[in-house]
């Protein structure tokens, strides 16, 4: 397993799902350059394993927790892993079967170096899902928001960007492809989205 042949399966995957586009693997690349050696990571939404590939690439020492309710995503991120990295057990403990707010509100530990925010696509969804795992950012971590500007992506998700403008701020760090970046740092917009 090497970065180069990770990250190219993970273009490869993205190109064949349609499901992410080359910018955002190339920002959640740079993204991943930015973390400690050994980041936690948690994903939201597995989907078919892109988004892993990249995590895994750049940051092959990190802990990552993948959340999603469809089992069937889990055994799809588990498979491409397995696949690219030659270890079929990389994910044996770290898939959570779980909505993804009920996980935020379970797991209780402020220490989450990178939310990588791709599970349920709708306003609501998008908006308890941030609401649950703020507390478990660490002040200088990131939120990846896929789909946050889809206007180029086969589908648009108008709620993902009005949730994320809420509850982060409208002020993204990076921006590229179908994505964004947020700091995860306790700004008035998540503390004023606390009251409603």
């Amino acid at each position: 397993m090497t970065t180069e042949t990770m990250l190219a399966d993970a273009y490869a995957l993205a190109h064949t799902r349609r499901m992410a586009c080359a910018d955002d693997i190339a920002l959640l690349a740079t993204v991943m350059d930015t973390l400690p050696d050994v980041p936690t990571v948690v994903q939201l939404g597995a989907a078919s394993g892109t988004m892993s590939l990249v995590v895994y690439a750049i940051r092959p020492q990190c802990f990552m927790v993948a959340v999603d309710i469809d089992q069937q995503s889990l055994n799809y991120q588990a498979q491409a892993l397995a696949n690219s990295t030659g270890d079929p057990s990389i994910l044996e403990h770290a898939q959570l079967h779980s909505g993804s707010k009920r996980a935020g509100e379970n797991y209780r530990a402020v220490n989450v170096d990178l939310l990588i925010v791709d599970a349920d696509h709708s306003y609501e969804g998008i908006k308890a899902n941030l609401m649950a795992w703020m507390p478990n950012m660490k002040k200088e971590g990131l939120i990846f928001v896929h789909d946050y500007d889809g206007t180029t992506a086969p589908e648009s998700y108008p709620g993902i960007k009005k949730a994320c403008d809420e509850v982060l701020g409208k002020k993204y760090k990076y921006k590229r492809g179908w994505s964004a970046v947020f700091n995860a740092r306790f700004r008035k917009a998540f503390a004023d989205s606390l009251n409603h």
